[in-house]
């Protein structure tokens, strides 16, 4: 099982708060749609993990899979 990890804020364009996310994955995991090599994005305010490139939603429900999360 790839480990998860909570792991810090990540903002790639200060002016937009939408845009902060924590990686999901301590590692690189292959997307099932795009193929692309991404760690799950959980954008803030947001309860999916959705890849880096395409944005398709890799695990639909975080704190199913991770009550701790937070």
């Amino acid at each position: 099982m790839i480990e998860k990890r909570p792991g810090k804020w990540y903002n790639r364009n200060p002016a937009k708060k939408s845009v902060n996310y924590r990686p999901w994955y301590t590692v690189l995991v292959p997307c099932d749609f795009c193929g692309q090599h991404t760690r799950g994005r959980v954008y803030d305010g947001a309860n999916q993990v959705v890849c880096g490139s395409c944005n398709t939603v890799l695990v639909d429900d975080v704190e199913k899979e991770r009550p701790d999360w937070g």
